[in-house]
């Protein structure tokens, strides 16, 4: 549905006017400041179209879309279910009536090949305390003027420390803290769902958008962050999402994923401080020194995207989010070939 001109309205900015539509976001432009959302599932939480035919069309839209990946998730799930009853009834029939081992294989299905080489990813983010309460860390609001004046003035972060960073101009006097409304990608990440690749900070590539190969749809997303005056070794994780949409990126555009409707948890500070980063995770050059180094995100294997997700349900027991974590391990293993039950210990670097 062309939604280009229609007017739109957002419970902090206002209302605006669709300015671009693409495939899976759009551009809305509130009064001279234009901002981008995820299109359509934006319309679920973030805006209204004013147009009540518009905004019904677009929810019909969204209802529709998850009906066709639901029935798609059904059919292949009874497909696996056939595939695991006939590998019972082989192995159970007598030597006899077995296939033969000279019998031609089957053709390799591709589509099933390419979801198993593919990889997961998890993103190193700038800590961002906007919107901080209780049960969120942040990551939804512009920073306090305490936080930002670390990442800008003690810390140099390469964007915060950008002559266009609306932080920076902040500190500096050039605008007013009202006027920050999304200083950053940090600022709505857990609002959008979003998190990109990145541009590169050195070399011959100075600026040019950062690609991110082999992550689609069911690979899981898993954001990090440390806080103030911590070391890298207590880099915690925060929130964990599966793809829905992958961009990998070009020379004009970075590389971003965007999350699935359902499968989505933040963890509240205290549970996320259980959750530290490099007790899954270990360089190949350096395995029992937790370094980031350069770079926004780092590629993870299907073995410890599950070892994550098995500790984030352990978590979430007891809490309104315990049967969504479940769901979400169960459904992330299925899709990844990852059996639970031979599931072994993280291994990262502080476990060396």
């Amino acid at each position: 549905m062309d939604i280009v001109g229609k007017t739109v309205a957002h419970r902090t900015f206002g209302k605006g006017v669709v300015k671009e539509q693409h495939k899976d976001l759009i551009k809305v432009d509130f009064g001279g400041v234009v901002r981008q959302f995820q299109h359509p599932h934006a319309f679920e939480r973030f805006l209204t179209a004013t147009d009540e035919h518009v905004q019904s069309a677009i929810l019909s839209q969204i209802a529709e879309s998850r009906r066709r990946r639901a029935e798609q998730e059904r059919k292949e799930a009874e497909r696996e279910q056939r595939r695991m009853e006939d590998a019972r009834k082989k192995a159970a029939a007598p030597r006899s009536q077995r296939e033969p081992v000279s019998k031609p294989q089957p053709r390799i299905n591709q589509r099933a090949a390419k979801e198993s080489h593919r990889v997961h990813v998890a993103f190193k983010c700038t800590y961002c305390d906007g919107g901080k309460t209780n049960e969120r860390i942040g990551f939804a609001g512009v920073c306090s003027d305490a936080i930002m004046r670390y990442n800008v003035i003690d810390q140099g972060r390469v964007w915060c420390r950008d002559r266009d960073c609306p932080c920076r101009k902040h500190l500096n006097g050039e605008i007013r803290r009202n006027e920050l409304e999304w200083p950053c990608n940090e600022s709505r990440m857990l609002q959008d769902w979003r998190a990109g690749a990145g541009t590169y900070h050195t070399g011959v590539k100075r600026g040019e958008p950062i690609v991110m190969k082999e992550v689609g749809a069911n690979c899981l997303a898993v954001l990090t962050t440390r806080r103030p005056n911590t070391s890298e070794a207590e880099r915690f994780i925060f929130a964990v999402f599966l793809v829905d949409e992958a961009y990998e990126g070009d020379h004009r555009k970075e590389g971003y994923v965007s999350a699935h409707p359902e499968f989505r948890i933040e963890l509240a500070s205290k549970e996320a401080q259980g959750l530290l980063y490099w007790r899954y995770y270990a360089n190949s050059a350096s395995p029992s020194q937790p370094r980031w180094g350069t770079g926004l995100f780092r590629y993870l294997d299907a073995r410890v995207s599950a070892q994550i997700l098995r500790d984030v349900a352990e978590t979430k027991k007891g809490t309104v989010d315990e049967k969504l974590a479940s769901r979400f391990l169960e459904h992330f293993c299925n899709k990844a070939g990852v059996m639970l039950s031979k599931l072994s210990e993280p291994h990262g670097a502080l476990a060396k």
